[in-house]
Formats: structure tokens, C-alpha cells, sequence
């Protein structure tokens, strides 16, 4: 990130076809002001299991794929803003997200309904890393 007045960082949040906890996946929509280009941020388990290693994922194609079909409005996965552009410190967010892919945080599927430390998952990761202005 060169300067980070130069982005917009967004939190959409997406409920599946059912919305329940469990489903619910968080993530962070990056937009590049001079180019309009979009990315997509979210933290996964680098495997489909409960438990398993994290990873920060960038323009995973579900993200996308959520996002595409949120901004052709269709919106298949029922994906909601949170935090627009204007709520959000793009500067200290980048710097909280940094500090996890630093960190020995692993996956735990259902983190966000059973907090364990040193787990995360999409939701918990995302609102452990995100900063309101």
C-alpha cells in the first residue's frame, strides 16, 4: 500500500442462502481510487476442516465471485455493507491486519460463536482487525 489515502476499504458481510451465525462470512472490499480497481480481503483456514492453519486470502474467487454478484445486483450470497469507506482508518486497519499475518493464529471454524484464544476465523479475525474512526 503506497499511501493509504489513496484507498477505500469497505466491510461487506454475507449470509449464504440462510442467515445464521454459523454461515455468516466477513470480509474487507479494498478499492484503489486512481484505478477503481477492487480487491478483496478475508482470513480463511487453509483447509476445510474445524480446525486448521489460517491464511489472509486475497481476491479468493468466493470473495469475488460474492462481490460480483453484490455489485451486479443480483447478490446471491446476501451480501451486506457493514462499514463503509468513511468509518474505517484504512492505515491502522492495514497495520492491525499485518500484525496477524504475523502472528501463530490458526483457524477455528466456529471461533466467532466460541471464542478460543488464539483462533480466528473470517468473522473473528475481521472485527479483531478492523479500526472505526
Amino acid at each position: 500500500m503506497n499511501n493509504y489515502k489513496d484507498f477505500c476499504v469497505y466491510d461487506f458481510s454475507d449470509y449464504a442462502e440462510e442467515i445464521t451465525e454459523l454461515l455468516t462470512h466477513s470480509l474487507f472490499i479494498i478499492e484503489e481510487k486512481s484505478t477503481n480497481s477492487i480487491s478483496t480481503l478475508s482470513y480463511n483456514g487453509t483447509v476445510l476442516l474445524p480446525f486448521s492453519k489460517g491464511a489472509w486470502g486475497l481476491n479468493t474467487e468466493t470473495d469475488v465471485s460474492s462481490y460480483e454478484s453484490f455489485k451486479d445486483g443480483s447478490n446471491d450470497y446476501d451480501m451486506r455493507l457493514i462499514y463503509s469507506a468513511n468509518k474505517i482508518n484504512p492505515e491502522m486497519t492495514a497495520k492491525n491486519i499485518i500484525q496477524s499475518i504475523d502472528s501463530r493464529t490458526t483457524y477455528f471454524m466456529i471461533d466467532h460463536l466460541c471464542d478460543i484464544i488464539g483462533k480466528e476465523n473470517c468473522n473473528t479475525a475481521f472485527f479483531n482487525t478492523i479500526v472505526l474512526k
